[in-house]
């Protein structure tokens, strides 16, 4: 009987340690941060007004504002740069898509980018940021300059947009005769 005793305690302790080693872990896990829910907005028109003169004006199609980190993603957008001086073209663009940074006045667009310049020209990249506390807009991506009779492919830019001046990296020109 002792026997027995000692057989059903071993197989008692031995289901046991079974039960326990194949048991699945109960993990205990810090609570998540729930995702970032934006503010979806449509058809939407953002303008930027410097010392009392508008600056910039964008349109976009779809807007997603993330107020948590001051992001907000746009889709389909045209846009409107402004002159300080009266009298000079405004610099207009359009882009598939980008993201504007709250605090640092970061404009970032991607896809295919149209900038129309001075004199009939037209930047195509597809990557470009625009500064607006600098008001510059630059790249380090290759891009295009396309005018009457000529075109010219960079690796990177910067164009100053209140003096008109446009700075292309390792430019490759041609030219029609």
């Amino acid at each position: 009987m002792k026997g027995w005793f000692l057989f059903g305690v071993g197989v008692l302790l031995l289901g046991g340690l079974g039960w326990y080693l194949l048991a699945p872990e109960v993990v205990t896990e810090e609570p998540t941060k729930t995702a970032l829910r934006p503010v979806v907005l449509s058809q939407i028109e953002l303008r930027d007004v410097t010392r009392g003169k508008l600056k910039l004006t964008l349109f976009a199609v779809e807007a997603r504002l993330f107020e948590e980190t001051e992001i907000t993603e746009l889709l389909d957008i045209r846009g409107i740069v402004e002159p300080e001086t009266e009298g000079q073209t405004p610099t207009r663009f359009r882009a598939d898509r980008g993201k504007i940074v709250g605090k640092e006045k970061l404009v970032s667009l991607i896809g295919d980018i149209q900038v129309t310049l001075p004199k009939d020209r037209t930047l195509l990249t597809q990557i470009l940021f625009y500064d607006q506390n600098q008001d510059l807009l630059y790249n380090d991506q290759p891009v295009r300059l396309v005018g009457p009779g000529e075109a010219v492919d960079a690796v990177g830019m910067e164009y100053k947009v209140e003096q008109g001046f446009l700075t292309l990296k390792l430019p490759q020109v041609e030219v029609d005769l």
